[in-house]
């Protein structure tokens, strides 16, 4: 008897070490897929004309009109799901990216695609922006090869199913708190950069927000019935095997659900974001200075602008800022090989990520954003074309 329960301890434990190996085999050969893939994108300058037509069809568009096109965008980029992903390198994802350089003061908006979606996602830029310029460059740098760099990623503080203010409900355009931040860079050893990398997410989420929002209309509240439909509910107990009396069963019935105001703006919250296509996402904040004091005073410009999504009452932004060591390294690593993190990812639609990032417009107020100039036909030829080399060897430093 002792001998079987020796053998049993030994087999459990070799078959736990054979499971852990498998896992960090399969995580090894994952990274690598993921890394091969993010090699394998080309990173185009978008650049827009400051003077486009503002009007369509005899009427005047509003500022949210003109930013919504977007989110038009952004729902047409969510075709670039694969129906079967390559299980090592996973779905495809874009990177859009708002950079100064560590040299020149130039506000550039970008955008990596991976080489197979080249032509599709281009095709669909000028289709919503016709007078936009796409060119393919060389990877710019904002790292001060003698400075310091800071960094933060931004998650959701509440449920991924909640939404957090947009440009909807705000009354600038959020752009332009964004890129006045980076407008106070210096002109040399200061450089900064916004990074967005979304992939399309599956339909399941929408369904559980609608079924979350038909709960809270029978009058329980956000946590209750969000209980209810991650199965930890009681409710779901009572329908396994608990059942209540036909007086209490009827009672229930006879009995109107309170629903009150706060839980009204809930459910309407819930089934506008559900309405929308969404996007698994990660958004990064990296800064370099001359010293570690101005780039994390610099970093908290940065994270100060994204404080104007948060809603009290629904979801808000929160920055995770990495210290000095191995998760900053981690983090310029991931940023410089514009590598897609399922840790740090968070769920937004398309009018959550046009509010976080679009393309300037014509009410853009900064004046260090880069447009296309309008006596020039084509982009200025010398444009920052420095890689980020250094950000790579920074991370390997």
């Amino acid at each position: 008897m002792l001998n079987q329960i020796l053998f049993l301890i030994i087999f459990i434990l070799v078959l736990a070490i054979l499971i852990l190996a498998g896992s960090l085999f399969a995580r090894r050969l994952q990274n690598r897929g993921q890394l091969a893939r993010a090699l394998n994108m080309s990173l185009f300058l978008v650049s827009l004309p400051k003077k486009f037509r503002r009007e369509e069809g005899g009427a005047t568009k509003s500022e949210k009109e003109i930013i919504s096109v977007m989110e038009q965008l952004y729902s047409s980029l969510a075709k670039t799901r694969e129906a079967k992903a390559p299980f090592f390198s996973g779905q495809p994802y874009l990177v859009f990216e708002i950079a100064t350089p560590q040299v020149g003061e130039e506000i550039c908006f970008y955008l990596a695609i991976p080489e197979r979606h080249q032509e599709t996602v281009e095709k669909q830029i000028h289709g919503f922006y016709p007078g936009a310029v796409i060119e393919k460059v060389e990877d710019y740098n904002i790292f001060n090869p003698q400075g310091e760099a800071a960094a933060a990623y931004l998650k959701l503080s509440k449920s991924r199913l909640l939404p957090f203010k947009t440009y909807q409900n705000l009354e600038t355009d959020p752009l332009n708190e964004i890129t006045n931040t980076l407008s106070k860079l210096a002109q040399k050893g200061e450089g900064a950069a916004v990074q967005l990398l979304i992939r399309p997410a599956s339909s399941g989420w929408q369904k559980k927000s609608q079924s979350v929002a038909l709960e809270m209309q029978k009058g329980k509240n956000f946590k209750q019935a969000l209980s209810e439909k991650t199965g930890f509910g009681i409710a779901n107990l009572i329908k396994g095997g608990i059942k209540s009396s036909p007086k209490k069963e009827e009672a229930l019935l006879e009995k109107q659900p309170v629903v009150t105001p706060g839980q009204e703006e809930i459910i309407k919250a819930l089934e506008g974001k559900a309405a929308k296509i969404g996007f698994e996402t990660n958004l990064r904040l990296i800064v370099s200075a001359a010293d570690q004091s101005r780039a994390e005073q610099l970093l908290g410009h940065l994270e100060s602008a994204f404080a104007q999504f948060n809603a009290p009452n629904l979801n808000q932004l929160k920055s995770v800022r990495l210290k000095k060591g191995r998760g900053l390294k981690r983090l310029i690593y991931n940023f410089s090989f514009r590598l897609f993190s399922r840790r740090q990812k968070m769920l937004l639609n398309t009018e959550e990520l046009t509010s976080l990032l679009h393309f300037p417009t014509v009410a853009t107020e900064t004046p260090k954003v880069k447009f296309v100039k309008a006596e020039a036909a084509s982009p200025p030829a010398n444009l920052p074309q420095e890689g980020i080399v250094l950000g790579k060897n920074l991370y390997r430093n």
